[in-house]
């Protein structure tokens, strides 16, 4: 549950960088025909209700399509990663971390734990508040009359409505007059042309999911009006006769002594009387050259907000596959350990990196390099070198129960390359079919600095870099990329890692 919390704050937080974009854009197509504010709040829609991100070339969202790892509550210094510094600084200097490594829970796990029971708490009481409206509802329209086709008439109700799914009803009160019945049920027809109804059912469902976030609570009231509004325009577009006083006095006496139907998302009703009132006493048919415009910043708008940037450096590459061990290793010594990697099975670590560069396996007669890793293999572009992969052989030893995309925190302790480095915090950027890849921010003491053990030098100066770490737990392997400082950007080491895969080698 708690990782099913953890993807709901991810897409939240994306939403809420995506809200207010479009309550930009809104302002400026005020005078445009509401059809293309009610169009815009799609990509607020599927954002909330897509589990998935990608990254896009025309991408305008400058933020992580994982801001939140999933591996957070395990983490020893937990952080998110929106890719905006200013909030990534405000949030992380505020997350509880462990007093000891060694503490058993961490207490982001429980506070994970009592947001994911106050969200399913939330989410309850939403459907069941929604649940017990509709109930009413109906008990209202008992003894509804036919009007004609799928038109009923209700003594009981004060405004029209629509309800249902798959074969939506329209729902008018008994007392109408004859020229009301006319654009009435126009207005509630286009509704059902254009399935609204069904965009409404899928608003309701993001808002349950959602109830925490006061950004959707807006998105849903604001594109409710945008939905009637344009509405409201499509009806008078189509009625040849200038009906703008009659539709205004309907509207006002529908919304005398009457609730808003929005309790339940099998049935929506009429809404916000005042702002549409004021739209439908303005309305001009519109302008060519104004909804030309309108199509064209809707279209490049919504294009942009449903994809995240993607930086330059993940555009150029190429496939590119990485054999290891790299080498055998001399072993006089008889070593167990140098054995153990003479003989693990060959495995492929497969990637897209930039064309320019190239992979080293250089044997240096070394019989045992620094720390764990072994065989290492230099990333050279041109003579200047970028960084290494190095692999290490291991078993395993994950609790039980602990499934792979989580077993980071437990494996960590074989992911270094020294005893100078360390490989923290780790953000969790891709499962694979038996393990997963991870980007993780390294830092190491300048070696020029340390004339001896590091740990006799602890006032010696730290160096930053990214890296990147893979583990297959069928194959109980692990590798890891270590880039020298400044040689990439973090949004590269992160492309590069999602196109990480690790295969067995025949």
């Amino acid at each position: 549950m708690d990782a099913l919390f953890l993807s709901v704050l991810n897409m939240s937080i994306t939403a809420s960088f995506v809200i207010p974009v479009v309550l930009l854009v809104r302002l400026f197509l005020k005078r445009a025909p509401k059809i293309f504010s009610y169009a815009l709040w799609a990509v607020v829609l599927f954002r909330l209700i897509c589990p998935f991100s990608f990254e896009s070339s025309v991408g305008m969202l400058p933020v992580s399509t994982t801001p939140i790892p999933q591996d957070i509550v395990y983490s020893s210094e937990p952080q998110i990663k929106t890719g905006l510094n200013i909030v990534d600084n405000a949030v992380n200097t505020v997350l509880p971390v462990p007093d000891h490594a060694e503490d058993s829970m961490n207490p982001l796990q429980l506070w994970a734990f009592i947001g994911s029971v106050t969200w399913i708490i939330g989410i309850t009481a939403m459907l069941l508040y929604s649940i017990i409206y509709f109930v009413m509802l109906k008990r209202k329209l008992i003894g509804a009359a036919p009007l004609r086709d799928n038109i009923y008439l209700a003594d009981h109700i004060s405004s029209p409505f629509v309800m249902g799914f798959i074969k939506p009803k329209i729902y008018l009160p008994s007392d109408l007059s004859d020229t009301e019945y006319g654009f009435i049920i126009a207005h509630e027809k286009h509704h059902i042309k254009r399935l609204d109804h069904i965009a409404r059912i899928l608003g309701f469902i993001a808002l349950a999911i959602h109830w925490f976030n006061p950004l959707v609570w807006l998105a849903f009231v604001l594109s409710g009006k945008d939905m009637e509004m344009s509405c409201d325009e499509a009806v008078m577009k189509e009625i040849d006769t200038d009906i703008r006083a009659e539709y205004s006095r309907s509207l006002l006496r529908f919304a005398a002594g009457r609730k808003l139907i929005t309790a339940t998302p099998l049935a929506f009703g009429e809404g916000d009387t005042k702002e549409r009132v004021k739209n439908v006493m303005k309305y001009k048919k519109p302008v060519l050259w104004v909804s030309v415009i309108a199509i064209i910043a809707v279209v490049c708008v919504g294009v942009g907000l449903l994809g995240n940037h993607k930086t330059e450096a993940a555009l150029k590459g190429t496939a590119k596959s990485i054999i290891f061990p790299a080498y055998e290793m001399a072993n006089p010594d008889n070593l167990p350990i140098i054995d153990m990697v003479n003989s693990t099975e060959k495995f492929a670590l497969a990637g897209v990196f930039p064309e320019s560069w190239e992979f080293r396996s250089e044997n240096n007669g070394e019989t045992l390099p620094p720390g764990v890793f072994y065989t290492l293999v230099y990333i050279y572009e041109s003579d200047k070198l970028i960084g290494y992969i190095a692999f290490s052989p291991f078993e395993f030893e994950v609790p039980e129960g602990v499934t792979k995309d989580s077993a980071y925190p437990y494996i960590h302790p074989n992911l270094r390359m020294s005893s100078q480095f360390q490989w923290e915090p780790y953000t969790a950027v891709k499962s694979l079919e038996n393990g997963q890849v991870g980007v993780v921010d390294i830092t190491y003491m300048d070696p020029n600095d340390i004339p001896n053990h590091p740990g006799a030098m602890p006032d010696v100066d730290q160096l930053e870099t990214s890296g990147i770490v893979a583990y297959d737990m069928e194959l109980k392997v692990s590798a890891a990329i270590a880039f020298m400082p400044g040689s990439i950007e973090r949004e590269a080491a992160v492309s590069i890692a999602e196109s990480i895969e690790i295969s067995n080698v025949e």
